[in-house]
């Protein structure tokens, strides 16, 4: 998909709702495509515009039921167990799963 695409998308998605200054932005790329602000709206739009399409691929992908906003909990909810395991794996990695100050003498055998 395009970006015109994307935007026209993300306008028309009762799913998605957007704060009224993005919504604005999104309105004014779409009509004016040759604006010379489209470098800082476009920036200003990268955030959201990631998001929505983040969203629409675990809509996509899990069949969500309910409420919009419970919806966009589930969503919520699986970035921030996402963002977790990425936390974990990294901890991991740098610190293993014992404290080094556990093995700082020697283990004496009895």
């Amino acid at each position: 998909m395009n970006l015109n695409s994307n935007l026209q998308q993300l306008l028309g998605d009762p799913d998605w709702p957007i704060e009224s200054d993005l919504a604005e932005l999104a309105k004014t790329l779409l009509d004016n495509p040759r604006t010379d602000a489209r470098t800082d709206l476009m920036a200003r739009l990268d955030g959201e515009l990631q998001d929505y399409l983040d969203f629409c691929r675990f809509r996509e992908q899990q069949k969500l039921r309910g409420s919009v906003a419970e919806r966009h909990a589930a969503w919520e909810a699986a970035c921030l167990a996402e963002a977790c395991a990425i936390l974990q794996r990294q901890s991991l990695r740098d610190f293993g799963y014992v404290p080094q100050q556990l093995f700082s003498e020697p283990l004496r055998v009895c």
